[in-house]
């Protein structure tokens, strides 16, 4: 079966042609092919992104930590592969999303 991002189910391996054509097709895709090319290497745990922290990295762009964490979790889900060590658990990062809400005014005009 095949989700919304095109992925197929969570986790199913894909043939390397499907891999080759999905890498293309995802940076042929981005604004800003670099910082693309940057998130792939740390949600794969490649050797490119050894040594430089998520902050570090999101500094170097002038992003936030949670954007690289969201842009590789995309990237973990449309290419059906597990996170790496460079990422946190799913549930640590649902309990920081939690976290960081600012409660919502009521009765505001």
């Amino acid at each position: 079966m095949v989700e919304s991002s095109g992925a197929l189910d969570t986790l199913t391996p894909l043939s390397a042609a499907e891999f080759h054509r999905r890498l293309l097709h995802f940076l042929y895709s981005k604004k800003n092919s670099k910082f693309a090319i940057a998130c792939f290497f740390i949600a794969t745990g490649s050797a490119e992104a050894d040594g430089v922290s998520m902050t570090e990295f999101a500094k170097s762009f002038g992003v936030t930590k949670a954007m690289v964490s969201k842009y590789c979790r995309e990237i973990c889900a449309y290419f059906s592969i597990q996170p790496s060590r460079y990422m946190r658990s799913e549930e640590n990062a649902n309990a920081s999303r939690l976290a960081n809400r600012r409660p919502q005014k009521n009765g505001t005009i």
